[in-house]
């Protein structure tokens, strides 16, 4: 237990300086440059380095670095849980979870954006967005495609076919969501980087850098993401059935599917298969 515990710590202690304390060193040098440098004279690196060479070198001034240096790895954790924090704001946003219940300002803006997307589609209108963020629309995506093929509600079926799923499968999806809650966290700092980028302008460049780099990212993980919960329900749904008692060979079909969901639903006593079946909402197990 002893060396289970200690190798956890070593862990923990790696994961706090890579995501928080680098991260939060970096924007903490920014903003100092930013502020000794300005707008104005933003490329004379020289002035924010002269105060190197008055550095003290004798024990008063070791001590005084030292305070520094622990002031410094504070204050960039902060900004690390910070960054963070605003992360998982942008990661709902991105993912527009039942956004008509948003304050009314923002509400009135992402009906907009949702409908000005809506009209850019000419098919189907099963198929039009309804979400504002082309993120939100992907992840609802599997949920549409697995009622439209095997009438299944897979928020409803997802917590048990999750545990069903082998490790190694759920591995996958796990690394795969953490993956957009990584590129989320990354759009985070490029918020803060505003806050440098208003005293000192050249960090503006970075903060259009994290965002295209954290949305890309983002768009990439939530598609893989969804692509492996679509693969998980084709491959293991099936053998899911099996255990909880269908009659089940081959591809899993409409009417196990309806079951399936008729089975796991908290709702079965008081509605039919059907009814049950027409009331997916639109929301995938993300949410």
């Amino acid at each position: 237990m002893g060396g289970f515990l200690s190798e956890l710590g070593k862990n923990l202690a790696k994961q706090w300086v890579s995501l928080l304390v680098v991260p939060g060193c970096l924007f903490i040098a920014t903003v100092a440059f930013g502020l000794a440098l300005g707008h104005r004279r933003w490329w004379e690196v020289s002035r924010a380095t002269k105060w190197v060479t008055t550095i003290d070198t004798g024990p008063r001034g070791v001590g005084v670095l030292t305070l520094v240096l622990v002031v410094l790895l504070i204050t960039a954790a902060a900004a690390g849980l910070l960054a963070q924090a605003i992360g998982t704001v942008v990661e709902r946003l991105w993912l527009a979870q039942r956004w008509e219940r948003w304050p009314r300002p923002i509400r009135a803006i992402a009906a907009a954006v949702t409908r000005v997307r809506a009209g850019r589609w000419t098919g189907h209108p099963d198929a039009a967005p309804r979400r504002p963020t082309w993120i939100g629309d992907r992840a609802l995506v599997p949920t549409k495609r697995v009622h439209a093929a095997y009438r299944m509600d897979l928020p409803v079926v997802w917590p048990a076919l999750w545990l069903h799923l082998p490790d190694n499968t759920r591995a996958e999806i796990t690394s795969a969501r953490l993956a957009y809650s990584t590129s989320a966290a990354l759009a985070g700092w490029g918020v803060l980087y505003v806050a440098a980028a208003a005293v000192w302008w050249p960090a503006l460049l970075v903060v259009i850098a994290v965002w295209i780099t954290a949305w890309v990212r983002a768009r990439q993980s939530i598609d893989t993401y969804a692509r492996l919960i679509e693969a998980a329900v084709h491959l293991h749904s099936p053998d899911l059935a099996r255990v909880l008692g269908f009659e089940q060979e081959g591809p899993l079909t409409r009417d196990t599917g309806a079951r399936l969901t008729y089975l796991l639903s908290a709702r079965n006593d008081h509605h039919t298969v059907r009814d049950a079946v027409l009331e997916v909402r639109p929301q995938g197990p993300t949410g």
